[in-house]
């Protein structure tokens, strides 16, 4: 059975930047709720002429403060570059408002889209999302964004004084990958065994922090001399379809030739550390390494899950995974607390128009989700690896990925037999307390599952990993379902069509290795 060692890597964030994390509190949302940062350019709206102050952020905005806070954890680079393009914004902003006119965030869209941005005042004149000044409060509107501009100028100074060889947190990254390499030659069998055991994947959130650590990796590999395995052989993916001269499938193919699948040309093994974005967060066979590195603080932990799912996998040659995440051990109750008041702040929004949930990662309007999902970062920063081996917080949705695994095994089996499987068939099983009808809903390409309780008054399930744990069985599993359980199915299934008709029409999944409707 694979044991799966989960760490976490310490760094003193306040050595970054000394004294700056209370600043950055005063600015982005103090104790006290009332938050230097005004984001007047984010939400022109309140300045409208007689319209007063509305008082509560819009949910753009709070999604804007938690992204600050959480590029800021992550590396100097990505909140100095974010910083930069939020000023040269504010900057057009405040020139297009001298000139009498107040933009919308389309207009951004606009000017970084024109092939030759020419005059301010032409691009205005032709816009549709300019509109006439007069009838805002022009004198607040125009000394908020003044203020907000000054504020955004300060953040960004103090960013760029951060040099890479005097970043506590890249310096922590390398004394890492110098203890993964001399574990992988300490337990390695021959050279070749341990360029498979010293293989990393390094995940951070932003693609301005991977091109912070590559630059920076790439001068250290070729100088630190417990780092030379590595020399030559980094290779790093995003959202972009090449990155560095590299396609994402060679780098792919590189870094893990047997797990991908990869064909004549591309077998050859190239790679030993890939850093990616969350690109590779899902979907991909990389179980020929088997250390995991996440660079950010594990704000929503199912990511940390999904990566891990790239590595530990059916198939890994490897008895040991390792999951390693970063953790800013003296300051993390600080940032946590911060998140928080964020998350209540951008809650309030999003009640204040009406919406029962914000647009932040699922449940940012829940203070019990938050405690949960804040137990759990807790629990990786002291090392318990339960996440991982439960597949997710609890009530969290799993990825997923064991079952997909499991479906293929079948339908390499019995793959003909199961396709010719007609709609609307069923089947049952006795498992566990629970007892009730799972069903499978299509809209569009999205795939839902739904578990109806025999107990009316009993809540139906939509939790995917709910679901999917309640249909686990093997083949051995005996098969339980009458004419009677038959018919009680699809009178729930026309039950819970009316109670939730905006999921679409049920349709009973074929199932496979006796996987039906629990009965």
């Amino acid at each position: 059975m694979k044991r799966r060692v989960a760490s976490s890597i310490g760094y003193d964030l306040e050595a970054v930047l000394p004294g700056f994390f209370a600043r950055l509190e005063e600015i982005l949302m103090p104790e006290d709720g009332r938050p230097l940062l005004r984001m007047a350019r984010y939400q022109p709206e309140r300045y409208r002429a007689g319209g007063g102050d509305a008082g509560e952020d819009t949910a753009l905005v709070g999604l804007l403060r938690s992204a600050l806070l959480k590029r800021f954890e992550s590396s100097a680079e990505a909140f100095r570059r974010t910083l930069r393009r939020m000023i040269a914004e504010h900057e057009l902003f405040l020139d297009a408002l001298a000139r009498g006119r107040v933009v919308r965030k389309e207009f951004f869209q606009e000017v970084s889209a024109a092939e030759d941005e020419g005059d301010i005042e032409e691009i205005l004149e032709a816009s549709e999302h300019a509109e006439d000044a007069s009838a805002y409060e022009v004198p607040r509107l125009k000394a908020d964004v003044r203020s907000d501009l000054a504020l955004l100028r300060e953040m960004e100074a103090e960013a760029a004084k951060v040099r890479p060889e005097k970043d506590p947190k890249l310096a922590a990254l390398v004394e890492e990958l110098a203890a993964i390499a001399k574990q992988a030659s300490d337990e390695a069998l021959d050279e070749e065994d341990a360029r498979q055991k010293r293989k990393v994947l390094g995940f951070s959130h932003y693609e301005d922090t991977i091109d912070w650590i590559e630059t920076h990796l790439r001068k250290v590999l070729e100088r630190d001399a417990r780092l030379a395995p590595y020399r030559g052989r980094i290779a790093s993916v995003s959202g972009a379809e090449v990155r560095g001269g590299i396609p994402r499938e060679k780098a792919l193919h590189g870094f893990a030739p047997i797990s991908t699948g990869a064909l004549p040309p591309d077998t050859e093994d190239r790679f030993d550390l890939l850093l990616s974005t969350d690109v590779l967060a899902e979907g991909m066979n990389l179980q020929q390494c088997r250390n995991v590195i996440n660079y950010d603080l594990p704000w929503n932990p199912m990511r940390l899950v999904q990566r891990h799912g790239r590595v530990d996998r059916i198939g890994s040659p490897h008895r040991e995974v390792f999951l390693r995440t970063f953790f800013p051990d003296a300051q993390l109750d600080a940032l946590l607390n911060l998140e928080e008041r964020v998350r209540r702040k951008l809650a309030h929004a999003a009640a204040s128009v009406g919406l029962e949930a914000a647009p932040i990662e699922r449940g940012a309007t829940g203070e019990q989700f938050f405690a949960e999902t804040r137990e759990e970062i807790e629990k990786l920063h002291r090392g318990d690896a339960s996440i991982y081996e439960a597949g997710g917080t609890e009530g969290a949705a799993q990825t997923g990925e064991e079952y997909r695994q499991e479906l293929r095994r079948a339908l390499e089996k019995y793959g003909d037999t199961i396709r010719e499987l007609p709609w609307r068939v069923g089947s049952g099983m006795r498992k566990g307390a629970a007892s009730g009808h799972l069903f499978c809903a299509t809209v569009g390409e999205r795939i839902y599952l739904r578990f109806v309780p025999a107990d009316p008054g009993a809540p139906i399930l939509g939790e995917l990993g709910t679901c999917l744990r309640l249909l686990e069985c093997t083949e051995d599993t005996r098969r339980l379902l009458s004419e009677e359980q038959a018919r009680a199915a699809y009178d729930a299934g026309s039950g819970h069509g009316r109670a939730s008709s905006r999921h679409g029409v049920s349709r009973p999944i074929p199932p496979t290795c006796s996987r039906g409707s629990a009965s």
